[in-house]
């Protein structure tokens, strides 16, 4: 399974999504299977080219984090304040929302977050793109 970069923009594929995009179908990734999908490679990446055994040390944070267990968190946060935007949108179609404000709140709070999260995959593939770019 490989993450797809347009995922996250189009709500097509593997990714963060949101019933906007998709007619109300999840297809978004439990974040378990996306903290496996960062790690796994991350084992090869000492070794390749090299002869022996090298062992790759995954960078952590004071607390013990790694960078998968955050993007994991993160994204898993961004898919709750896009659940409950959806939950006081159906409840705003059905009648049974009772503080259009709250729904409101939940709403923008969604396209901030979704917002950040596309521009900071972006940064990520330009990133990537021009270390592509460099000469060996």
């Amino acid at each position: 399974m490989t993450l797809s970069p347009l995922a996250m923009t189009t709500g097509y594929g593997t990714g963060v999504t949101s019933g906007y995009y998709n007619n109300g179908a999840s297809n978004s990734v439990p974040p378990s299977d996306i903290s496996g999908m960062l790690t796994s490679g991350l084992g090869s990446i000492g070794s390749t080219g090299t002869t022996g055994t090298a062992a790759t040390q995954v960078p952590t944070t004071a607390d013990g984090s790694s960078f998968a267990d955050i993007l994991t968190q993160s994204i898993g946060q961004l898919q709750g304040l896009q659940g409950t935007a959806d939950t006081y949108a159906k409840q705003a179609a059905t009648g049974d929302l009772q503080n259009v404000h709250d729904y409101m709140i939940a709403a923008n709070e969604a396209k901030l977050a979704t917002t950040a999260v596309v521009t900071i995959k972006n940064k990520a593939v330009e990133a990537f793109n021009d270390i592509m770019r460099m000469p060996v």
